[in-house]
């Protein structure tokens, strides 16, 4: 099963990147995932750990591993449940150039019991929080206010 949406953002690929890879500064725009501790580790195969809003709103986190890293053009990383046969994924950003600007594309497949039985619903909510990160990023990214530390190891 995969859940797939893309958004516009008026800003090169660069600027999109720069937003995207401040972790740092999640708190302050990303209402979905709310931090990234890559403990510095940008090769394939790191270990990451994601905090996202959870159940109730309150954070989350999961350990994850980069299965990509092209600057400025896609990261993605690899995860699931602790019982892998339940629920597995691999989660991306792609950075599409655009006339006038960037797509910018968050992915997401998974596999396993829970994509299987609860199809529908994980791809409602997986398109909506998605939708919501997307159009959060775009509106932090047009507004020129976020700082520059996107990553670049």
């Amino acid at each position: 099963m995969c859940a797939v949406v893309d958004t516009f953002v008026a800003a090169s690929p660069a600027a999109v990147w720069t937003v995207l890879t401040d972790f740092d500064g999640y708190p302050a725009w990303n209402p979905f995932v709310i931090g990234i501790d890559t403990g510095g580790a940008y090769g394939r195969g790191a270990l990451w750990h994601v905090t996202r809003v959870g159940t109730g709103g309150r954070p989350a986190t999961i350990d994850v591993v980069l299965d990509t890293w092209k600057a400025e053009r896609e990261f993605a990383w690899v995860g699931g449940s602790h019982r892998r046969w339940q629920l597995s994924g691999r989660h991306s950003f792609v950075l599409i150039p655009a006339d006038g600007g960037t797509v910018l594309r968050q992915a997401e497949r998974v596999h396993g019991l829970w994509a299987l039985t609860r199809r529908r619903d994980l791809q409602v909510a997986m398109r909506e929080q998605f939708g919501r990160m997307n159009e959060a990023l775009r509106l932090e990214v047009e507004s020129g206010t976020s700082s520059d530390h996107g990553r670049e190891p």
